[in-house]
């Protein structure tokens, strides 16, 4: 079971003396995509497809929501698997 969460900050910095050229406004559109992983069966291998295409900074949090470290890797911009030592279920977290 996974869900998905997706929020943007949307910023319009205003400089110079107007246009869209150099010196004109920029508006910055910044991703802050988070995706929420919930793994509910105890397993010691998590596979992810999270749909972030990119390779995200990943934490993990077992029931009690104590961090949780395994080794993470990236098999392409939409996939990851996460092995432990040993088997739990918890939460990832990836934005």
């Amino acid at each position: 079971m996974s869900t998905d969460s997706n929020t943007y900050d949307i910023r319009r910095i205003v400089s110079g003396t107007g246009g869209s050229g150099p010196g004109g406004d920029v508006t910055v559109i910044i991703n802050t995509s988070t995706f929420i992983f919930t793994q509910a069966v105890a397993a010691t291998v998590w596979n992810i497809n999270h749909s972030l295409c990119k390779f995200p900074s990943v934490t993990v949090v077992d029931t009690g929501d104590t961090v949780v470290i395994g080794q993470v890797e990236y098999i392409d911009n939409e996939n990851v698997t996460i092995t432990f030592n040993s088997a739990f279920s918890g939460k990832a977290y990836l934005n």
